[in-house]
């Protein structure tokens, strides 16, 4: 059986909360955060079976799982790779997209779910590229796609006028290194900057990986990540709000965890890109093998952030 675990960021970086942990399939390919129905929960796929659920999560002990609809194999898309979750929608204003992916064939399909949680596909495409490995939806329906074995990242623009379409508008130059991870940090201060971060790790060298940071959504090129946010073997990026905004200059949060190590640790980005060391370094005791990590906002308590749902098979 698979594991969930679900927990509460307390807002000085005090230890994680936890909140619940319960047992479920072990099968579940992608999970993503979702908003229908004025209501925001969870999407989760399974490549082995074919089929999906719709879950949303509560402040429960012992299962914070509540699921609102199961999605069989005869309404999904099959042998799916990535599925990500974003403002796709032709308003561009509700945050209830979802863009399937699958490599062979090169195929990818834009859906919205409306609040009854079913599916209305708005295009899908049967020629992108069969190598992509990350997917990021962005601010204004921008689409970041990344191969990292081709070290190419290329942004485009996602339209729905007569019929969606897309438009490249770019591709990333000084991509020097082979890398394996692509995140993006948006903004929750009224200056609407937000940062893009490329990383990998080195198997050769462990603790010793490579990344950048860039302006906004795949912009300017900002500078190397230093030292300390390179020494662990990073495997998950999480970004988010987890710390208070009360007494802080403006800054941008996210997590990163490490299987080997075992933990999971906030690290901070100052405007500008600089990620700030500390005691924004505290790590934080998880365990290994998680594979998915999704930050959203189920639980509200008066003293804690974000939420945290952690996965693993």
């Amino acid at each position: 059986m698979g594991i969930c675990a679900l927990y509460l960021t307390d807002k000085n970086n005090g230890p994680l909360i936890q909140v619940s942990e319960w047992e479920t399939r072990n099968t579940w390919h992608s999970i993503v955060r979702t908003h229908s129905g004025g209501q925001e929960g969870l999407f989760l796929y399974d490549r082995v079976e074919g089929n999906a659920e719709f879950w949303t999560l509560e402040d429960r002990p012992h299962s914070a799982r509540q699921v609102r609809k199961v999605v069989p194999a005869s309404e999904m898309f099959p042998l799916i790779d990535l599925v990500v979750a974003g403002s796709l929608s032709p308003d561009y204003k509700q945050d209830n997209g979802l863009l399937f992916y699958r490599k062979a064939g090169g195929f990818g399909a834009v859906v919205t779910v409306d609040d009854s949680l079913e599916f209305r596909t708005l295009r899908d495409f049967k020629d992108w590229r069969d190598s992509w490995d990350s997917i990021v939806i962005g601010p204004g329906s921008q689409i970041l796609f990344s191969d990292s074995a081709n070290r190419v990242v290329q942004i485009c623009q996602y339209r729905y006028e007569e019929y969606p379409y897309l438009i490249e508008t770019r591709t990333l130059d000084r991509i020097g290194y082979l890398f394996t991870h692509a995140v993006y940090i948006p903004s929750t201060w009224s200056s609407g900057d937000s940062y893009t971060l490329l990383y990998t790790r080195a198997p050769e060298a462990p603790g010793s990986g490579s990344g950048q940071v860039r302006e906004g959504f795949g912009g300017e090129f900002l500078g190397n990540l230093g030292v300390s946010a390179l020494n662990q073997d990073w495997d998950l990026f999480v970004p988010g709000v987890f710390q208070s905004t009360a007494s802080r200059r403006e800054t941008w949060d996210y997590f990163a965890y490490s299987s080997a190590a075992e933990v999971i640790r906030l690290h901070t980005i100052a405007s500008g890109g600089q990620i700030i060391p500390g005691e924004n370094r505290q790590d934080h005791v998880v365990g290994g093998d998680w594979t998915h990590i999704v930050r959203g906002q189920w639980v509200r308590r008066p003293d804690c952030c974000d939420c945290l749902l952690f996965y693993k098979p």
